[in-house]
Order: C-alpha cells, then sequence, then structure tokens
C-alpha cells in the first residue's frame, strides 16, 4: 500500500507530468504496440543521429521531439508542418502545431532536417548522411523531387575568399512545371 501513497503524492507534484508521459509511453509500447523507440534509416545512419545532434547541442530529446522526427521519417520524402501534426497526433494528442514548428525551426537550425520553400507550403525532409542535392518543385501543385546535382563550382570558393568568406553551405532550388501540369501547346 506504501508504494501506492507515494504514487498518489508525486501526481499531484511536478513529478507528475513526467510521471504521466512515462506512464503514456509504457501504454503505447505494451498495449497498443507502438514502439517508443524504432531504429530509423537515415541515410548511413539512425534515427540516433538526429537525436545526438539535439543533446551534443545542449538540447532535451522531449517526446514531442522524438514524435516530430518519428512522423519525418515515417511520413515520406516532403513532408508538410501539417502532415507531421497529424502523424505527431497519433501519440501526442496534445500537440499543437506551433510547437511543431517550434521543433522543425530547431531541427533545421542545427542541420537535422532541410527546407524546401514552396508557393504553397513548406515541406520538410530529413537530411541523410553523405547525401547532397537539390530540389525541383512544381510552381502549379507543389510536387518536390530531389535533384542529384550541384551546380556550386570551386570558382565560386576563390570568388568568395578574394571577397573575404569562406563557404560553409549553400541552397539551390528549381522551379519549373512538373509534367501533369504542363498544358499541351497549341500550336
Amino acid at each position: 500500500m506504501a508504494p501506492k501513497r507515494k504514487l498518489t503524492y508525486l501526481w499531484g507534484t511536478s513529478f507528475g507530468p513526467i510521471l504521466k508521459g512515462c506512464l503514456y509511453l509504457f501504454y503505447l509500447n505494451k498495449y497498443v504496440n507502438i514502439p517508443i523507440y524504432e531504429n530509423y534509416d537515415l541515410g548511413s545512419g539512425t534515427m540516433e543521429q538526429g537525436l545526438s545532434r539535439l543533446r551534443e547541442k545542449g538540447y532535451k530529446i522531449t517526446p514531442q521531439r522524438r514524435a516530430v522526427l518519428t512522423a519525418l521519417l515515417d511520413g515520406g520524402r516532403f513532408a508538410t508542418a501539417q502532415q507531421v501534426l497529424e502523424n505527431v497526433k497519433k501519440t501526442q494528442p496534445d500537440v499543437s502545431l506551433d510547437t511543431i514548428y517550434r521543433n522543425l525551426s530547431l531541427m533545421e537550425e542545427l542541420g537535422i532536417v532541410h527546407e524546401v520553400h514552396r508557393h504553397m507550403g513548406n515541406v520538410y525532409e530529413v537530411i541523410r548522411q553523405g547525401e547532397h542535392h537539390h530540389h525541383i518543385v512544381c510552381t502549379e501543385c507543389g510536387k518536390t523531387e530531389c535533384l542529384d546535382i550541384c551546380p556550386v563550382k570551386e570558382e565560386y570558393n576563390a570568388s568568395a575568399a578574394k571577397k573575404g568568406f569562406i563557404i560553409t553551405g549553400h541552397i539551390f532550388e528549381f522551379y519549373g512545371v512538373c509534367q501533369n501540369c504542363q498544358k499541351p501547346v497549341k500550336k
């Protein structure tokens, strides 16, 4: 009986939310068969690389951050914030869209995810180690595809060096009209 009283006492303290979260994760894993942790493939690594990046920069691994990363990995190559929210709500029903955007912004800042800008809403993808590519985005429907090319040439580094800069990264996206959206040309 003593442990039950101790549990009831802790429930009403600052440990209550932590205890509730642990019990909820236990419930998901044990009874709903939703795994708490998966060994997701991030190209040449695992989900742990994204989590370790957060840890090394001093951020806590919250259930929401883990769920956002899981949703990105489960949601296909390119996911909108709304799609991430819908996926996260399966395990974290009280999460708001604002929380999703804050976590996506943080993960982009830390180099865990990349944001692809589209006129109809941006999409996000997990950055896979050792994989460098750019994107082409349809201006009509928003379809986004990877392009395995990089137009940056060595002379750009030399030109930047002349101006006192060192190039540390770049973003390059093509915009066009996909095959499904192209209208037949009248002759």
